[in-house]
């Protein structure tokens, strides 16, 4: 019983800390990223969307209603894609571990907000340098990527910048 009573008071005041987007909030949806043809993307798409959703709903603290898929009764929304334009992998010769060299992933990642009536509001790309990885093969493929959290930071400030200009 005291089991069944906590989970319940829990639930509550989950509920509570996390309010709901107001009614006649904007709408953003984040469309799953995809690869330019000729990269060769290891990674998770539907990881970085899903945390994308995520990440860009806490910048804009509650305030739009975040989702990956369009809402069913239609409706103004914006919307981002993306696109990793290129990926390679460079080796850094690290002089602060006695010479001993390191491979990172190089990649680029172009990516833009549309507004409701179609206009492209945002329209970046911006180059991710992932830090020392062993090699593309030690990818983790089940992960949304090494540049996941800039990236998404990265597009809540844009999708912050582009709501706030409305």
């Amino acid at each position: 019983m005291k089991l069944l009573l906590t989970s319940v008071c829990l639930g509550a005041v989950a509920l509570w800390a996390v309010p709901p987007a107001p009614q006649g909030a904007p709408t953003v949806v984040v469309h799953m990223f995809t690869a330019k043809a000729g990269v060769d993307w290891p990674y998770d798409f539907k990881q970085l969307q899903t945390q994308m959703v995520d990440k860009v709903s806490k910048k804009l603290d509650g305030k739009v209603t975040v989702t990956a898929d369009a809402p069913a009764s239609g409706g103004a929304v914006d919307t981002v894609d993306g696109q990793i334009t290129r990926m390679y992998q460079a080796n850094d010769l690290d002089g602060h571990s006695g010479g001993v060299s390191s491979n990172t992933e190089v990649i680029t990642v172009h990516y833009w907000v549309t507004d409701a009536g179609g206009k492209k509001v945002v329209d970046k790309t911006r180059t991710y340098n992932s830090g020392s990885t062993g090699s593309f093969s030690d990818a983790e493929i089940h992960t949304p990527g090494p540049m996941a959290n800039d990236l998404e930071g990265d597009v809540a400030a844009g999708v912050k910048s582009a709501l706030s200009k409305k």
